[in-house]
């Protein structure tokens, strides 16, 4: 038994402690440790469950250019998918002529939650559209 070891031992009896589980370490986790105490995914007061709780934070459109430009910026560069279907059947996304992500999506006017809880977002068309690698993209 290493020296280091047996002296923590000495260390945690003569303070006193006895139960084993206590002896070592403490480690504080980060909030991003998946089935700890701080993971929101396990607390239902944070999980969204009606259409109108996914609305509050759940946006399927491209936003005004001119009012939110930063906003603009960012969606367009990170939140659109890239050309895929018809647009490009060579994108990775494709298998078997369709995308696996199911783009492009169907327009609907309201947040459904479908039956398998993935919910459905509200997809209005705005006729809006933005040019993503040399193909132009609406929020379908």
């Amino acid at each position: 038994m290493g020296t280091e070891l047996y002296q923590g031992i000495v260390d945690s009896i003569v303070k006193g402690e006895a139960r084993a589980s206590e002896i070592g370490e403490r480690i504080v986790l980060p909030s991003s440790f998946i089935g700890g105490a701080r993971d929101m995914r396990l607390q239902s007061e944070y999980k969204l469950k009606t259409p109108d709780q996914f609305d509050k934070f759940v946006c399927s459109k491209i936003p005004d250019e001119t009012k939110h430009p930063e906003l603009y910026k960012l969606v367009v560069k990170h939140m659109m998918h890239r050309p895929c279907g018809e647009k490009n059947k060579n994108n990775s996304c494709m298998i078997d002529g369709n995308c696996k992500y199911y783009y492009p999506r169907e327009f609907c006017e309201q947040t459904t939650q479908a039956k398998e809880g993935y919910p459905t977002y509200r997809r209005r068309r705005d006729n809006k559209t933005v040019q993503v690698r040399n193909a132009h993209l609406n929020n379908q």
